[in-house]
């Protein structure tokens, strides 16, 4: 039982973190550091990649496969989690691949 109640606790306060951003001009961020010009969600959460990773771990949006995969993560989640904090209208996740990344 604890381990939900934490979920939630990091769910609510990654919605709470977007339903703010969401108030400054559009934007968009990528989930994978790619180049200087592009804007990763890690930089913005102030945290490295590999702690947003874990980060969505606990918020039961991505999933550790062990040493080989790593930290997986799972979009379907990610706009499942989205629709249910209400936060569909003012953050939206599309996947575009990048060429070598």
């Amino acid at each position: 039982m604890a381990e939900i109640g934490k979920e939630s606790q990091f769910r609510d306060a990654l919605a709470t973190f977007l339903a703010k951003v969401s108030e400054s001009n559009a934007h968009w961020y990528s989930l994978k550091p790619l180049s200087k010009s592009i804007p990763c969600l890690s930089d913005a959460l102030g945290i490295s990649y590999d702690n947003m990773m874990i980060y969505f771990q606990c918020c039961g949006i991505a999933v550790d496969k062990g040493k080989a995969q790593g930290i997986r993560f799972y979009a379907e989640k990610f706009t499942s989690f989205l629709v249910v904090s209400s936060l569909e209208s003012v953050c939206e996740h599309i996947t575009h691949y990048v060429a070598g990344s």
